[in-house]
């Protein structure tokens, strides 16, 4: 369920179709999903581990969209409110990435080719949100 999950996402946010992705049947699902996500955030949080959010800014980088077809600014929107919005509500604050940060991040490999090479080029900070 989690991979249909990251499906039907991909497929709304990048493809913006008319027709919905997923049956109705999947719907209390991805609310089972998104409640584990932020109880997995509260537990990384309670243990003291660093959490790093990407940034609209990065998603096209992240996804190596194709030059042709750009991710929106309405997206890059959406998904920052969305972000601030979940966060808020964990009452975490978010910090734009620090030069550590950066370094920890890319000594780390979890970045994908796309997100590392826009990093190495042009830092963190305007990439990747810390949350604590």
């Amino acid at each position: 369920m989690l991979r249909s999950t990251v499906a039907a996402r991909h497929i709304l946010v990048h493809e913006q179709p008319r027709e919905r992705p997923y049956p109705e049947r999947d719907i209390p699902e991805f609310f089972s999903h998104s409640a584990q996500f932020v109880a997995a955030l509260e537990w990384l949080r309670s243990r003291h581990f660093r959490v790093y959010i990407l940034r609209g800014e990065a998603l096209a980088s992240t996804h190596e969209v194709n030059p042709a077809k750009p991710v929106s600014d309405a997206i890059i929107k959406l998904h920052n409110r969305t972000v601030a919005n979940v966060t808020a509500g964990l009452n975490m604050a978010l910090t734009p990435a620090s030069r550590d940060d950066e370094q920890l991040l890319l000594d780390s490999g979890v970045m994908n080719t796309g997100l590392s090479e826009r990093v190495m080029l042009s830092g963190a900070a305007d990439a990747i949100w810390r949350a604590e």
